[in-house]
């Protein structure tokens, strides 16, 4: 199984008032701004040699969002993201020690995969992100 860092999520309310924080500290942006419908956000993929790729996920424009609470506590870092060969084993092995699927697989325009989330027992948010070798 592939335990690879994809990348540190941080959740913002304004993507474009974020980005240059992130730039002006030696960030490029890697995928820019895109917006997902299916989970009713905007996402943001930066990256600066030597470190972990950083994603910005704010909310879409209108509508429910998975963003609410988290933006309630203030945003900031959110999630980590490994990179999986298969969504349904990452799941299973992380059901078997007591996380909870808090978004089963769906797929993700701004990676063009699918994605899943788990809160693991220790309350970190783990991201999958499904890449076929």
């Amino acid at each position: 199984m592939m335990q690879k860092i994809a990348h540190i999520g941080y959740v913002v309310r304004d993507i474009n008032l974020s980005v240059s924080a992130w730039v002006s500290s030696g960030y490029t942006i890697s995928i820019p701004v895109t917006f997902d419908p299916i989970q009713n956000v905007n996402c943001l993929l930066l990256s600066k040699e030597g470190e972990p790729n950083i994603e910005l996920v704010s909310p879409g424009e209108r509508g429910d969002h998975p963003l609410s609470s988290r933006l309630n506590r203030g945003g900031g870092l959110d999630h980590v993201c490994f990179f999986t060969e298969s969504l349904e084993e990452s799941l299973r092995i992380e059901k078997d020690y007591g996380a909870l699927v808090i978004c089963e697989p769906v797929y993700a325009i701004t990676f063009d995969s699918r994605i899943a989330f788990v809160l693991r027992r220790s309350g970190i948010l783990i991201e999958y992100l499904e890449v076929k070798l």
